[in-house]
């Protein structure tokens, strides 16, 4: 990590799990989590991350997944290295292998030419949208300056086999450009759930799984309402969130 970064150490499913992460880079939020609750595995699924950050999705993934194995690509050396830290402090060491460079050029180091599932929380803005982050680790993280989502699901169909799973969360407003990729690329939309700040608001975010050479079906589920009244999360997203039902602010 950066020499001098200030470091904190936040805990995400009711305190099950620790993340540090630094506290002025990228770091990471709901959306990863929602993510990792979203996808479906094998009991001994073999995952690959693209794109893995301070490793919260896969810390997640091996806690809720006991027998899978997972892999994970960062290019910046930083986060590869927090993802590690991270990977080890809850226990996953022997579970997690990561490889630090361009997963573009994918497989390399630990990672397999084949898993049976890719995940990627791509970055959600394009070049030229919007205000670009002043801190590099943000800008990599958020906007498209390394890869843009067409490459994530070149990489992914070049990954998985026929019948694998790709899981991706994505921006609402940008969701037809991931879909029309995905089927470029062989992969199937098969489920799709929206998610929503609250009951009245527009779709903020798109949970996507689409699966190699599947035939057309895709099943588009009932919304994920993050907030219920006085800002309080709902029941499902505390669920997802804590691990357990409430409300949380």
């Amino acid at each position: 990590m950066a020499d001098g970064a200030e470091i904190t150490e936040d805990t995400v499913l009711g305190g099950s799990l620790c993340i540090c992460q630094e506290k002025h880079g990228y770091r990471f939020s709901v959306d990863s989590l929602l993510l990792a609750n979203f996808v479906r595995l094998g009991a001994t699924d073999a995952v690959c991350e693209l794109g893995t950050g301070c490793g919260v999705v896969l810390v997640v993934l091996a806690h809720l997944h006991p027998k899978i194995r997972l892999y994970g690509v960062e290019i910046q050396r930083p986060l590869f290295e927090l993802a590690g830290q991270n990977a080890a402090q809850n226990g996953f060491a022997d579970r997690i292998a990561l490889a630090c460079g361009d997963f573009r050029n994918l497989p390399f180091g630990p990672v397999p030419h084949k898993v049976d599932a890719v995940v990627a929380n791509p970055p959600f803005y394009r070049l030229g949208s919007g205000r670009s982050n002043p801190s590099a680790q943000k800008a990599l993280a958020r906007h498209e300056f390394f890869a843009d989502i067409g490459q994530v699901l070149e990489t992914a169909a070049r990954l998985l086999p026929f019948g694998g799973r790709f899981f991706a969360v994505y921006p609402a407003s940008r969701i037809v450009g991931l879909l029309a990729k995905a089927r470029e690329n062989g992969l199937e939309p098969k489920r799709l759930r929206l998610v929503h700040s609250r009951v009245d608001s527009p779709a903020s975010m798109a949970l996507v799984e689409a699966v190699k050479n599947a035939k057309e079906d895709c099943l588009v589920e009932p919304p994920l309402v993050l907030y219920q009244k006085q800002g309080c999360y709902s029941g499902e997203a505390c669920e997802i969130l804590y691990g357990k039902p409430g409300e949380k602010r």
